[in-house]
């Protein structure tokens, strides 16, 4: 009796540890759903303060391997190359991103840059009229990178994004870097990044 009783206790104890990996497992995991929900939300917002033509932006977001931005989203770039308004007025750099950031949140920034994926826009999301689907139509075509969100020392959210314009068969056009803050509830814009013009 005794045997059978210390086994049946050593498999309730079996089944109690399973069941807390189990609930640790979702309690974990739970949270980052909501997450990414709310940067999607937030995502747009930032989306919508870009300078949008009503029909130019293109239906899904540039990825890391897209040559437009090959070795322009990372930290470093940014950190040196940022200005508050013009590129040609201010030839000193806005803000040492090195004392806004920690070091850890530097590196974990950089990797988020550098790992940016395509992403289909929802057009009932956006302030235009409608997205492009097609290179070939007249007309200006816009492109984007899907907002990077990174929070600094003080805990105040930041979002960054690539936007680019262009003319058809790319006569003239611009690209830049976007770093807006959110303060007091609302998105404003921080600094930006040239990378290109033709």
């Amino acid at each position: 009796m005794k045997r059978q009783e210390m086994a049946r206790q050593k498999g309730i104890s079996v089944i109690s540890v399973l069941l807390v990996i189990v609930a640790a497992m979702g309690c974990a995991s739970a949270p980052l759903t909501t997450e990414i929900g709310e940067d999607h939300k937030m995502a747009y917002e930032v989306i919508n303060l870009l300078p949008l033509s009503e029909r130019g932006l293109y239906y899904k977001t540039l990825d890391r391997d897209d040559p437009s931005i090959y070795g322009m989203l990372d930290y470093a770039t940014i950190n040196q190359n940022n200005r508050k308004e013009s590129f040609v007025l201010e030839l000193e750099r806005y803000m040492d991103l090195d004392t806004v950031f920690t070091e850890r949140q530097r590196i974990e920034l950089d990797r988020k840059l550098k790992s940016v994926e395509s992403v289909e826009l929802d057009k009932r999301r956006l302030n235009v009229k409608q997205l492009r689907y097609d290179h070939k139509e007249t007309g200006k075509l816009e492109k984007i990178t899907f907002p990077v969100f990174q929070k600094d020392a003080k805990g105040s959210l930041y979002a960054i994004l690539y936007y680019s314009w262009a003319t058809p068969q790319w006569f003239n056009g611009a690209s830049k870097i976007y770093i807006y803050k959110r303060k007091n509830g609302k998105w404003e814009k921080f600094a930006m990044v040239f990378v290109s013009i033709t």
